[in-house]
């Protein structure tokens, strides 16, 4: 008996299942069939985080010293 871990995209996992279904019955057993997510930033929903960190900042006189910096 050999175990074989794969990543497969939604669109082709039909075909790898039908190709599976087509194996005797005794020879194949799925395991573990997981959904894994991209960790794609778009995946995370920011609409609820609130950051506090730079609220006591003044934005105008922060950009004014680092442009003072440069002169």
């Amino acid at each position: 008996m050999h175990r074989i871990v794969l990543n497969v995209k939604d669109n082709a996992l039909s075909n790898l299942l039908q190709a599976l279904n087509k194996l005797p019955e005794d020879s194949v057993e799925i395991v573990n069939d997981e959904v894994i997510t991209s960790g794609k930033k778009e995946d995370f929903d920011f609409s609820n985080v609130k950051i506090n960190a730079f609220k006591d900042i003044d934005s105008l006189a922060w950009q004014k010293s680092i442009r003072d910096e440069w002169d």
